[in-house]
């Protein structure tokens, strides 16, 4: 296709080393459409560019930013885009990507580009400017040290009121492993770190400023999508303040401050309102009342004696019934109205898996929106704050382990005084803080693990009241927290933590957010008998669900409305309706296969990647029982890996995918490359028998 004609698209690739100041300019049609956009692209560009042998904070080490071929189409959900690098917050540092909201990837095909790069260190403080297809990089000394809002601000009034950033904040500036990049409407990538990838390149931030038009391919099937997508329930984008109601946020204290809660999208384009935006509320930084956008997981900052339910609806879907977890978590009210009364699942869907009493902090929603806002400013990941940090400190004080160590004050997480002077300390480095924002995991590991990670925490009970084993670090794999694994955050069935392990496993940070597996109610009333014969099952449930979130990172969708079970050609027609070039459902499921090998390949080259590695991830955690008193053995994670390489074509007893797996899916070279690093196995290897588990704990 003549490229006058690409639709979708807008041609190139920026290639800046803002130590040199150099900058290339890469044709997007080299890349695309075999590797689509977003997350697909991105694992291309790196494994073009990066080597083996390079750290997260080396200049080497590149941010990839890339867009999707419907960002900026109008289509539903259309604003997301994708940042990829050596993740410094990962344990041990890996490759990881990243997905993100606001305006900034529609705004940058505006500007006339589909991604950018950035590489080398710049000699001072510095912040890119990226202005309708022109490329500068500016000094940034008076902007160093801002928190994010102030950043966006600096810039605005620098550049003008259009201009879209994405920046960091102090976090990321002393190089806090956990440091996030924000955009517009506190949008983040957070949970890689890659806000310390960005301050270890001197770089404050990149603002763009964009006037172009991203015409689709087919207006009116976009038309149709805006209409479709996420039917039948569907809000419109207009902000409508309203009073919070106390008894249904489950709070039981006075709201008569004058706190308010709206609705609002996050990204050009969407229909869906599934941000929650709150009024009102005290910021240590002003004497003004501030406002900020949280999600879901603010409920735990909010008051997390209890752990959340699992809202089946939200993830499990009928024939009849089919909806995105927009509707069910964000809107819990109007279900009714989105369940049909006569789906004969209707109770199943009804229905939901306990929690446990966790007893971190009472409820109190000033001081949680006070720890999110506190992450908002200094640019942390809300998650390692709120799901590890806090729970560890409490669970830690509460087992009497915090004796020897010296905070500076008395740790307490119910005290707002302790949460701003904790945050403050790690954000700056000073006195202990210093060893946290190194994160969680290498934190507890320099303290020592037995006594500061492996100790039982006491004061947990199951959904039954019945005391539950539960250590106070809830470390799940790859230096990150727990995540739907039903232990100490998140309640769920068991199939669904074995199913989320596994899915957790193929990458290298918590990507659940991300990745969330939609089964079939039948599927899953099945699973909830917790038989092990399920386990060829649940893996190919994993495997699904890793190729659906490539589908909907690359193509520009999002979580909340992508994967639509009963609408498996969906983004296919989204890709479409953007570009003009034919897609089906199937050819989507191929190019997510090959993406989930080129991340493969890259995981192998670079650091290292195999079965060894990856089969004691998320398999600590699930030694202790879940909310409903199961565990996981040895042999049972064990045969889960097992049956995954399977699912993805690898040998079982490596985890390397074969020649045969690499060349049908149009990756020859890569399995060239593998052969000549002696990291391509022999065909035909499907069982393996492990050794001792090596994790036994009393």
């Amino acid at each position: 296709m003549a490229e006058e004609k690409w639709y979708g698209y807008v041609g190139a690739i920026a290639k800046i080393d803002v130590g040199t100041g150099a900058v290339e300019r890469l044709d997007t049609i080299d890349y695309a459409p075999e590797f689509m956009g977003g997350k697909m692209l991105c694992h291309k560009l790196f494994w073009d560019d990066v080597a083996a042998g390079v750290g997260a904070f080396d200049p080497e080490n590149e941010l990839i930013f890339t867009t999707g071929p419907i960002t900026g189409t109008g289509i539903p959900s259309s604003g997301r885009s994708t940042m990829g690098g050596i993740s410094p917050n990962s344990l041990p540092e890996m490759y990881s990507t990243g997905s993100c909201g606001g305006w900034i990837g529609a705004v940058l095909k505006f500007a006339g580009f589909d991604g950018f790069i950035l590489k080398g260190r710049a000699a001072e403080p510095s912040y890119v400017l990226i202005d309708n297809g022109n490329i500068e990089i500016l000094p940034a000394e008076d902007m160093w040290g801002l928190r994010i809002h102030d950043a966006q601000a600096w810039l605005k009034g620098r550049h003008g009121q259009d201009v879209q950033s994405l920046v960091i904040g102090p976090a990321g500036e002393n190089l806090c492993r956990n440091a996030s990049i924000t955009t517009s409407g506190d949008n983040a990538f957070a949970k890689s770190g890659f806000g310390a990838v960005m301050g270890s390149k001197n770089l404050k931030g990149v603002a763009i400023k964009g006037d172009g038009v991203i015409i689709p391919a087919d207006v009116e099937k976009v038309f149709e999508l805006r209409q479709t997508v996420g039917h039948p329930h569907k809000d419109p984008n207009p902000i409508t303040p309203r009073e919070m109601i106390p008894s249904l946020m489950g709070f039981e204290q006075d709201f008569s401050g004058g706190y308010y809660q709206a609705a609002q999208t996050c990204s050009y384009g969407c229909t869906f309102r599934c941000n929650k935006l709150e009024m009102n509320h005290r910021s240590p930084f002003s004497e003004e009342p501030v406002n900020q956008v949280e999600k879901c997981f603010s409920n735990f900052a909010w008051g997390l004696d209890y752990d959340m339910d699992f809202t089946v609806a939200a993830y499990i879907h009928s024939p009849l019934s089919s909806f995105c977890d927009a509707d069910a978590l964000s809107y819990p009210a109007h279900m009714g109205e989105i369940l049909d009364p006569n789906d004969p699942d209707l109770g199943y869907l009804w229905s939901g898996r306990k929690g446990s009493n966790v007893n971190y902090w009472d409820r109190n929603f000033a001081r949680g929106c006070l720890m999110e806002h506190l992450c908002n400013e200094y640019g942390v990941d809300k998650f390692d704050m709120t799901c590890w940090l806090f729970t560890w400190i409490s669970a830690c004080q509460q087992e009497g382990l915090l004796d020897d160590l010296d905070f500076g004050m008395e740790p307490d997480v119910n005290d707002p005084a302790f949460i701003e002077h904790m945050m403050h300390i790690l954000v700056y480095r000073e006195g202990i803080g210093d060893l946290f924002a190194e994160g969680m995991a290498r934190a507890i590991r320099t303290l020592g693990k037995e006594k500061y990670g492996d100790t039982i925490y006491r004061n947990y009970f199951n959904c039954d009241g019945e005391p539950r084993e539960t250590p106070v670090s809830l470390e799940a794999g790859w230096g990150h927290p727990v995540h739907w694994q039903g232990r100490g955050l998140m309640g769920c069935p068991t199939w669904y933590s074995k199913t989320t392990s596994l899915v957790l496993t193929l990458n290298s940070r918590d990507c659940i957010g991300a990745g969330h597996p939609h089964p079939l109610t039948g599927d899953a009333q099945r699973y909830d008998d917790n038989d092990p014969a399920h386990t060829d099952e649940l893996a190919a449930l994993a495997a699904q669900t890793v190729r659906q979130s490539d589908i909907k990172d690359s193509v520009g969708s999002c979580e909340w409305v992508s994967p639509d079970t009963n609408n498996p050609a969906m983004e296919a027609e989204m890709f479409t309706a953007a570009t003009g070039l034919p897609m089906t459902a199937e050819g989507m499921q191929e190019m997510a296969r090959k993406s989930n090998l080129m991340f493969r390949a890259i995981q192998m080259r670079n650091f290292g990647r195999d079965r060894d590695l990856e089969v004691v991830q998320e398999f600590p955690i699930q030694q202790y029982p879940d909310s409903y008193g199961h565990t996981t053995s040895w042999e049972e994670r064990n045969d889960l890996v097992s049956a995954l390489y399977r699912e993805q074509g690898y040998d079982v007893p490596t985890g390397w995918p074969t020649r045969s797996t690499w060349e049908r899916h149009g990756l020859g070279e890569v399995a060239d490359t593998m052969e000549t690093l002696g990291k391509l196995p022999p065909e035909g290897r499907s069982e393996f028998t492990p050794g001792p588990n090596p994790f036994a704990h009393a």
